[in-house]
């Protein structure tokens, strides 16, 4: 991921993961959002942690470096 200002590299610290928090902080900074669909269901099964999972690395993704980033 790259800066659009100076180009340079960026990296994810953190996740915003509870929708009241996010909310908060969408009112605090007065802005306003609205999401084009509907965030997709939390994996509540193993099935669908081991779908997602799946889908990642077909798509390239490093789960491993996704996980250690949220340590």
């Amino acid at each position: 991921m790259l800066c659009p200002k100076c180009g340079g590299t960026m990296k994810i610290i953190s996740f915003l993961t509870e929708h009241a928090v996010v909310d908060r902080v969408i009112d605090h900074l007065k802005l306003t959002f609205v999401a084009d669909r509907p965030p997709p269901p939390h994996p509540s099964s193993l099935r669908e942690i081991c779908l997602y999972r799946l889908g990642a690395l077909e798509r390239g993704l490093d789960l491993g470096k996704m996980e250690s980033a949220r340590s």
